[in-house]
């Protein structure tokens, strides 16, 4: 931040400060007392790292568990998949990431707890891993659950529409048992309708 220049009026002060950040000269950190932009720049990068790390990690694991409590409809896989989803919605980033943080750093201390790499020593992928594992699972938690409740829908969804049209052309009752035991809720009325007045499908 560039310290104003009171000995001008104020307004002349914001135009230059104005016309400056157009241009891209952000001023100096009064901390750091390096360039404002060199401390963005990395500041960006780390945010890029990390938000491509987690949602990579929560779209992978919504799309499985998603998938995986569908075709386990009502059992406990389903169950499971669903409470983790509603944990992960639910929860606030920043208080998981300090269990993550008691957990895995201070009682385990399996991993470091803070920054992106090792202070000190050469850059190396495995370095940069370590010091990305609890903040990316504490920010995939939020996709992850809304990915796997979406997927979970669609999937049945779409099970649900070819399990319908399969049935309907053997037997109006076996598609009654079939939707009943299985609490097929998405089944079109007017389908079992035309199921009976055509005969078939």
């Amino acid at each position: 931040i560039r310290p104003r220049d009171w000995s001008s009026d104020v307004c002349s002060s914001d135009l230059v400060w104005l016309g400056r950040t157009v241009q891209g000269d952000l001023g100096r950190s009064l901390v750091r007392r390096r360039p404002v932009a060199d401390e963005l720049k990395e500041s960006l990068k780390n945010t890029f790292i990390l938000a491509i790390s987690a949602g990579l990690l929560g779209w992978t694991c919504g799309i499985v568990l998603g998938t995986v409590a569908a075709f386990n409809r009502g059992r406990w896989p389903d169950k499971l998949a669903s409470a983790v989803a509603i944990t992960g919605v639910s929860m606030p980033n920043f208080w998981m990431a300090i269990l993550l943080i008691v957990l895995f750093a201070i009682t385990l201390g399996v991993l470091p707890p803070s920054g992106m790499t090792t202070v000190g020593e050469e850059f190396s992928l495995g370095d940069l891993a370590s010091h990305m594992v609890m903040p990316a699972i504490a920010l995939a938690l939020v996709p992850m659950g809304v990915v796997t409740r979406m997927v979970r829908a669609s999937v049945l969804r779409e099970v649900g529409g070819y399990s319908l049209k399969y049935y309907a052309a053997e037997d109006y009752e076996l598609l009654r048992r079939i939707a009943a035991r299985y609490d097929v809720a998405n089944i079109p009325e007017y389908l079992i309708d035309y199921r009976i007045s055509s005969g078939g499908m």
